[in-house]
């Protein structure tokens, strides 16, 4: 069931311990800052593939960010990877010795989110270290 009255306070909670502003997930998956703001206000709820990908950015269970149940670091992996395997830049090809290499193909949009996500993830480890 989904607990639409806290799951306003539970996406600014994990956007707050992992360390992100809005406007990061926002990019990350391609809404304005408007629409954002209409999730973490609760004036509009996120639909199912949205969810997964906010669950999957912020990398919390997305049991726990519907629900409020659970941990918020019990992330089901599997779930998250079929919500991305009915995408169908989605490819998956095992070679000779049974090795799985999985591909995504990435908008330029996408791709320079992550390449700045990484950048801006080390900065912080080299900042901490």
């Amino acid at each position: 069931m989904f607990d639409s009255r806290s799951f306003p306070q539970r996406l600014k909670y994990a956007l707050n311990i992992r360390g992100f502003a809005q406007v990061d997930l926002a990019q990350y998956l391609g809404i304005s800052s408007v629409s954002m703001s209409s999730y973490t206000n609760g004036k509009f709820l996120p639909d199912k593939r949205r969810l997964a990908r906010m669950a999957e950015f912020l990398n919390v269970s997305m049991r726990w960010l519907i629900t409020g149940e659970g941990d918020i670091d019990d992330k089901p992996e599997a779930m998250n990877l079929m919500m991305r395997m009915e995408d169908t830049r989605v490819r998956i090809r095992r070679d000779e010795h049974g090795i799985s290499t999985i591909s995504i193909r990435l908008s330029e949009k996408e791709e320079k989110f992550i390449s700045n996500f990484f950048q801006k993830g080390l900065t912080r480890k080299i900042i901490k270290d």
